[in-house]
């Protein structure tokens, strides 16, 4: 179906546009929520109209959005999560709790996908990291990550405990945090009426041995068949 949208919809379509769209994507989505309407010939005569509205507001919402930027680059960005007595943290700082603490930081909402990480954060230490926040509106901030601790656990590696000791300790603990969030995201998938997808089997591939039978013949031989 062909719809003109009434307001930006990111990241491809912006107010005036007329575009194709999946019928059940326009009918169920976006024209329920008032962000398109069908193209229908009264309603392109506003497209000019819109896209020149557009145009204008993303001109001043962008100048705000730098603003913003140049404050996050004066700001480093505190994440506090578990860890090990080697630094080593159990799990890895995402996009999504970067975005959360920026969103408080600035009031603003962030997307998490401007966020780029280009290789997973495991360790406490800081880190700089490119962001998008508005069109053509970028900057790099600090993320702090620090270790979280309510006092009950110690940060002082034991003179009898060797590092690789420590090290394979965390992997244990950072194993079963990873297998318990993934047994969560199936529940959730679950209770969002959703399938997940079988894992292949590793041997799969391996053919199985022929079944063999032993027949006896008239004169007492056995015979494979």
């Amino acid at each position: 179906m062909q719809v003109l949208f009434l307001e930006d919809v990111a990241p491809n379509h912006r107010a005036g546009d007329v575009k194709e769209v999946k019928n059940g994507y326009g009918r169920n989505y976006l024209i329920p929520k008032g962000m398109a309407t069908l193209a229908t010939k009264a309603a392109l005569q506003q497209a000019t109209a819109l896209r020149a509205a557009a145009s204008e507001r993303r001109i001043k919402e962008a100048s705000d959005w730098r603003v913003v930027a140049e404050e996050l680059e004066k700001r480093p960005v505190v994440i506090k999560m578990r860890s090990g007595p080697t630094g080593r943290l159990y799990g890895s700082v995402t996009n999504v709790m970067i975005a959360n603490e920026l969103s408080e930081m600035t009031d603003r909402p962030i997307d998490r996908r401007g966020i780029r990480i280009s290789s997973p954060i495991r360790q406490v230490g800081s880190i700089k990291l490119p962001i998008k926040l508005f069109e053509d509106v970028e900057c790099e901030i600090e993320i702090q990550v620090e270790a979280d601790t309510d006092g009950s656990e110690e940060f002082v590696l034991d003179e009898s405990v060797t590092v690789q000791e420590a090290v394979a300790q965390e992997d244990f603990i950072a194993a079963a945090i990873a297998r318990a969030e993934a047994e969560d995201d199936a529940l959730a998938a679950a209770a969002r009426g959703e399938t997940p997808e079988p894992e292949a089997d590793a041997d799969s591939d391996e053919e199985a041995p022929e079944a063999t039978t032993e027949t006896r013949s008239t004169d007492g031989d056995s015979e494979e068949t």
